[in-house]
């Protein structure tokens, strides 16, 4: 068994490993902690950047939006103002073109009236044929 100085001194040479290993080991990860926090931070600068961009895109998309919903809003009432136009024409035209039925209903009227005329004309013309038919039959056997 070695002696206790030679254990001491082996002992303290075993601890001074240990510490030299301690620091060279705290070094490195404090080492790999700062490249950690560097990447950490360029990590979170590069997503603010995603997220003022995607930010700024969305609003520019409900800006669009926006626009777009007035656009469509102010054409519906510009074809509510047409639709409301043109049954005012729609409606002016059926008042002319009932005025022509009941015109056309008169003039019907008449020509029904002219069709008796001249039916009974026919009548008088058929009888008054007959009579110049017997009249000429009389004179032509006399």
């Amino acid at each position: 068994m070695p002696a206790p100085e030679e254990q001491l001194s082996v002992l303290e040479q075993n601890f001074k490993q240990f510490r030299t290993e301690t620091v060279r080991a705290y070094q490195d990860v404090t080492s790999e902690l700062l490249m950690l926090k560097g990447l950490a931070d360029n990590t979170i600068g590069r997503l603010r950047t995603v997220n003022d961009t995607v930010n700024n895109r969305f609003d520019w998309t409900d800006q669009r939006f926006d626009t777009l919903n007035k656009q469509v809003y102010e054409f519906g009432q510009e074809m509510k103002a047409v639709r409301q136009d043109m049954n005012g024409r729609f409606e002016s035209v059926d008042k002319r073109l009932d005025g022509m039925d009941q015109r056309f209903d008169v003039i019907d009227q008449r020509f029904e009236g002219v069709d008796r005329r001249f039916d009974s004309m026919d009548q008088k013309f058929d009888k008054m044929l007959q009579l110049l038919i017997g009249i000429t039959n009389k004179l032509g056997t006399e």
